[in-house]
């Protein structure tokens, strides 16, 4: 008589998720609330973590409810960072960016901060983000489908004249705890420590 065969089912195996490689480049500083008048002063700096110059022309910067900003034709040393003026006019430098006149001024209550490597922004082009005051911001989604944040995640926001402050310098793990509340310094390239705690300090 004929011998039946048990035929072994097979054991779907589960698609691994893909782990996004981290962006060189990290928005590490965000004055949205300087102390007086908000006009020109408020400033996102960003941060060349790696070990190469990275190029950001044709970058675009979302900096909160001022706008979007594409940054001209400019290079970022390793280990550099550009500050970038929001709403301000001046000369471009090294270090220092002017985006002239915008639609107004960052939020001083929660907004969000998100860097595209590209004038089309989705979760693809979508190089880092941050957000402050409350979850819910502009690009949240996106951001969290990038692998960049977790949508309700925020960053605790400061009083007027401080800044957010990702520390240590370029930490960036893509959560709202790892920003700090810290002074700034006006026209430098970073803040000077950490608010209640000066030992807890940046380099310049």
């Amino acid at each position: 008589s004929a011998t039946s065969t048990n035929t072994p089912t097979s054991t779907p195996t589960a698609t691994p998720t893909p782990t996004r490689t981290p962006a060189p480049v990290v928005v590490t500083e965000v004055l949205y609330d300087p102390a007086g008048n908000d006009t020109g002063f408020e400033v996102v700096e960003l941060y060349n973590r790696s070990a190469n110059p990275i190029s950001l022309t044709g970058y675009d910067l979302r900096a909160g409810t001022a706008g979007y900003y594409t940054l001209p034709a400019c290079t970022l040393d390793s280990y550099d960072f550009v500050a970038i003026h929001v709403n301000a006019s001046g000369t471009n430098t090294l270090h220092h960016l002017y985006t002239g006149p915008m639609d107004g001024n960052m939020s001083n209550t929660s907004a969000s901060v998100a860097l595209f490597n590209s004038t089309t922004h989705n979760a693809q082009t979508m190089v880092d983000f941050a957000q402050y005051g409350a979850g819910g911001q502009t690009w949240e989604s996106a951001a969290q489908d990038a692998g960049l944040w977790t949508v309700g995640d925020y960053a605790t926001g400061v009083a007027e004249g401080s800044s957010i402050n990702l520390y240590p310098n370029g930490d960036d793990n893509h959560r709202g705890s790892d920003w700090r509340a810290c002074y700034p310094t006006a026209n430098d390239t970073n803040c000077t420590g950490i608010v209640g705690d000066p030992s807890q300090t940046f380099l310049p």
